[in-house]
């Protein structure tokens, strides 16, 4: 959080994710979610007791290759999953996965899509405030601040603000 002042007012700049709220839990639930979608449609379980580093390989993998790093394609994530499932190293999966598609992963397409469209529907869920966030922010707000949010590369002010985080 960084303060400023703008004509007398105190303004504060909050980031959002992970600062307000746990945006890495909902991603972790959406991967672990998305990883048994892909384990019932293959048919193998992971082995790894650690099921989201498990996931989370091959996710990195996939950001180390897209263009468009960690925003890629949710679909290429429940591929490369599978191809991981039936043995390929991480980077070797994500490599398939943005190669080949879904045409020898062994998943329906139609499948693949209804898996993506659960994941993103998952990860656009507003989190839970973190412990101590709403009297935090209530302190700012009754001292005058005026509180900017600051989200994925947007800014929000109190109207902008989802009504989950709102005092």
């Amino acid at each position: 959080m960084t303060e400023e002042e703008h004509d007398g007012r105190r303004i504060a700049f909050v980031d959002a994710d992970n600062t307000l709220w746990d945006t890495d839990g909902v991603f972790a639930v959406a991967q672990l979610n998305l990883l048994e979608s892909i384990e019932r449609a293959v048919g193998h379980s992971t082995a790894r007791s650690d099921r989201l580093s498990f996931v989370r390989g091959v996710d990195q993998a996939l950001a180390e290759q897209h263009h468009l790093g960690l925003r890629y394609p949710p679909r290429l994530l429940a591929i490369g999953i599978a191809f991981a499932l039936r043995g390929d190293e991480a980077g070797t999966a994500a490599k398939r996965a943005w190669a080949e598609r879904s045409t020898s992963s062994g998943i329906d397409p139609s499948l693949v899509e209804q898996i993506e469209r659960e994941f993103v529907q998952y990860i656009r869920r507003m989190p839970d405030l973190l412990p101590g966030v709403r009297n935090g922010l209530q302190r700012l707000f009754d001292g005058g601040v005026l509180i900017l949010v600051l989200e994925r590369d947007e800014i929000y002010g109190s109207r902008g603000i989802p009504k989950s985080a709102m005092i």
